[in-house]
């Protein structure tokens, strides 16, 4: 993410989520990791955040389904590198990025109003997870 280095993100995290489960999961899994791993990680949510600021400039509502799957592919680049994340974890991850300052200042210096883009997007994600759940008879807690 622009504006800010992965270090001052691991501090900001720390303070925000340490003690949490999430927290010690993401530590475990990302003690070992490589500067290629490192690599690898901001490649691929670069990617996916080229993405999502792309739809916002077509003008492509937050609640598209196409923009949703990006919200998706958000969620899935979590529990891939850093800790499992369900969708009712990611529905809170969007509102920790409205009121984290430091992590809304990274989309934002992407883009005027991404860190909202974004955070609609994974909720209407979450919002279509819930229905689709509802349909196919699963009760959600």
């Amino acid at each position: 993410m622009a504006g800010m280095n992965i270090h001052e993100h691991a501090e900001a995290a720390e303070r925000r989520f340490g003690g949490t489960p999430q927290w010690q999961q993401v530590t475990e899994r990302t003690a070992h990791y490589t500067d290629a791993d490192w690599q690898a990680f901001r490649a691929e949510i670069s990617v996916t955040h080229l993405k999502v600021l792309a739809a916002m400039r077509a003008g492509v509502p937050a609640t598209d389904p196409s923009v949703m799957d990006l919200a998706e592919e958000h969620r899935g680049h979590v529990s891939r590198w850093q800790y499992d994340c369900d969708h009712e974890t990611h529905r809170e991850l969007a509102d920790v990025y409205l009121t984290d300052n430091r992590m809304a200042r990274s989309y934002e210096d992407m883009a005027p109003g991404l860190t909202q883009y974004l955070h609609d997007a994974m909720v209407a994600n979450y919002e279509r997870w819930l229905a689709q759940s509802a349909a196919a008879g699963f009760w959600v807690s």
